[in-house]
Order: structure tokens, then C-alpha cells, then sequence
């Protein structure tokens, strides 16, 4: 039998993803969970020095070194029991209540957030392990037709090789999709308490980290600080006479029109739920607290649905309330999330 000699390049479908808490900041620690990624492309960057001297040459020379930093995104598909560390690396505190088999997990911000090291294995003895990483910014999206979705924007301090290679184990539970936010299972999607047909909706939350350099770090961040934090998103709902009446009141101040005065802020829910299994009903709700409506824009098409497009930004109930989002998600785990 002929064998063929060819050079074989490594699939991405072979890496695994592996995540910790970090005890120092910056500091290796070993892969606790490990996260199934529909992408992943996190990088080293030289941030290097243009030499600007004038030397009697149109040639450049060399640059400085200059500082190091770590940034890319993590993308993927939500479930369960393997989309809490990024949950809990993006919002800082997990609460957990519940009973054997049926824990309730309530992520809500606080700061500073934990740092984390980012493992990932491609399969090919080489491992890379991305140190003193934070998320800045996560991206919460769904429509129809789809699954639900996350991206985490990270941001770290550098990138080291390590030769213990990976064994994840992952779960087996499904992934929410559009088709679960509805009743039929016990979602719900609702504005001001008032139920809407929606066809698609993001939410992000932007920590707005800070690079913070310093002599003892060289050319590292010793840190990455949180600076003011904004929760904002938009949706799409499909026409109705309640659920129009209520978008102009919240845009306008009133249902016929501006007004004067302050504008109402309100609840929005969004509520994925599927149906029992194994003695668990999984599920995941993200409710921004107080939305204040931005924009809405109307889309009105010949042979169409009408529908109503809205932008919004969110805010704390009270200094310090860090209520402006909330995420509560039930699986079997039993120990908070870091």
C-alpha cells in the first residue's frame, strides 16, 4: 500500500480553550473549565517605537521595543453549564442559591474584576497560555433563527508557553436558541413588563479597561483597571398597537408625542428557558434594569411585517446600585463562578 508524503496543517476543530482565576495578577494558573469557542483569536502585540531621527537616509531604522499587551475575542454559543466563567470574568460576582441538582446562579457587577489566564492547546505540543487577562467588553446576541450568542473582547498582559497540554471534558446539555424565547417553555421576552414579539436583540457591556504601566512591569501591564462602566444594546420587535404605544411613551415621554420633562426608565427581560430534562429546567434570563430609550425607528415594507427598531442605554438604579444588568442562569453547579 503507497502512502502519500504531504505537510499536514493543524484544524482549529482540535484546540481546546481552557480557563482559571488567577491568585497574582499576571501569574500562570492551571485550566479549571474549559469553554466550547466558535472563535477564538487572541494575539501578543510588540506595540513598537517608530524611530523618527533624521539621519541623512530615506531607509527606516529599527524600532523600540516598546510595551506588550494581549488582545482578541472569544466567541460562542450559550449554554448552561460552560458559558459562567465568561459571565463571571465580565460582570465580577456570581450568588448562588438553590437546592441538590437545581442552582440558581445570579451574576452581577462589582469591581475589580478577577484576572484569568486563557489557555489554549492546539493539539500539537504546543500550548500557549495567555496570562492577566480581562474581558472589556461582552456582547450578549440573539435572532431569529439562531442560536444565542456571546463574544468577550479580552484584554491581558502578555503570553507564555507551557507543556502541559489539555483534557477537557464538556457538556452534553444543548445550546439556547431563538426558538427558546418564547412561553412554551416558560420564556418570556418582555418591555416594562408588557410581552413583545421580538426578532432579534443585543446587549453589551463595556468595562472600558485601562492599561496601567509602570517601572515595575517594563515593557508588562502591571494591571487593567475598570473605568466608568455602560450597558447598551438595541432590539427589534414587531408592530403592535400596546407595544407601540409603549416605545413612544419611553422615547418621547409621552404616547402622543415629546414632551417635557424626564424620560421613564423601564425593565427589559429577555428569558431563555428549555424544556425540563434530567430533573432541570435550564435557563438563562438577562434583564437590564433601567433602559432609556434612545431611538426608534420604523420599518415599514410593502409586503412585510411592520417593525419597530430600538436603541437604548442603561443605567444603575442609584450610584453604586451596579444594577444595570443582571444575569441569572440555572444549572447543576453548585459552587460560584470567578
Amino acid at each position: 500500500m503507497s502512502t502519500t508524503t504531504q505537510r499536514t496543517s493543524t484544524a482549529g476543530v482540535l484546540t481546546a480553550l481552557g480557563i482559571a482565576t488567577e491568585t497574582t495578577y499576571g501569574s500562570a494558573a492551571a485550566s479549571t473549565i474549559y469553554i466550547p469557542f466558535n472563535d477564538h483569536n487572541l494575539a501578543v502585540t510588540n506595540k513598537l517605537i517608530t524611530n523618527q531621527a533624521v539621519r541623512k537616509s530615506i531607509g527606516m531604522p529599527a524600532p523600540g521595543i516598546g510595551s506588550v499587551e494581549v488582545s482578541g475575542d472569544i466567541t460562542t454559543n450559550v449554554d448552561v453549564d460552560t458559558i459562567g466563567p465568561i459571565l463571571a470574568a465580565s460582570m465580577g460576582l456570581d450568588t448562588v442559591s438553590g437546592s441538590t441538582g437545581d442552582y440558581t446562579h445570579t451574576f452581577t457587577m462589582v469591581n475589580p474584576l478577577n484576572s484569568h489566564t486563557i489557555t489554549a492547546d492546539d493539539g500539537q505540543g504546543t500550548i500557549q497560555q495567555f496570562v492577566g487577562c480581562k474581558v472589556n467588553q461582552l456582547d450578549v446576541s440573539c435572532k431569529t433563527g439562531d442560536y444565542l450568542t456571546v463574544k468577550a473582547a479580552i484584554m491581558g498582559q502578555t503570553a507564555v508557553v507551557s507543556s502541559a497540554s489539555l483534557s477537557p471534558t464538556y457538556s452534553t446539555r444543548n445550546f439556547f436558541e431563538f426558538a427558546h424565547l418564547n412561553n412554551v417553555n416558560g420564556g418570556v421576552s418582555t418591555v416594562n413588563g408588557i410581552t413583545a414579539d421580538f426578532t432579534d436583540f443585543q446587549i453589551t457591556l463595556k468595562n472600558n479597561l485601562k492599561e496601567h504601566y509602570g517601572s515595575t512591569g517594563g515593557r508588562f501591564i502591571i494591571g487593567l483597571n475598570e473605568t466608568t462602566r455602560q450597558v447598551s444594546g438595541s432590539f427589534t420587535v414587531e408592530y403592535d398597537n400596546s407595544i407601540a404605544n409603549t416605545l413612544n411613551t419611553l422615547l418621547w415621554g409621552a404616547s402622543t408625542g415629546p414632551v417635557a420633562g424626564v424620560l421613564s426608565r423601564v425593565p427589559l427581560v429577555f428569558t431563555f428557558s428549555q424544556p425540563a430534562s434530567g430533573g432541570l429546567t435550564p435557563s438563562i434570563a438577562f434583564t437590564v434594569t433601567n433602559i432609556t430609550v434612545q431611538d426608534v425607528a420604523m420599518d415599514r415594507k410593502r409586503n412585510d411585517i411592520i417593525t419597530q427598531s430600538v436603541k437604548f442605554m442603561a443605567s444603575e438604579s442609584y450610584a453604586g446600585a451596579a444594577d444595570d444588568l443582571k444575569i441569572v442562569m440555572t444549572n447543576t453547579a453548585q459552587n460560584p463562578y470567578t
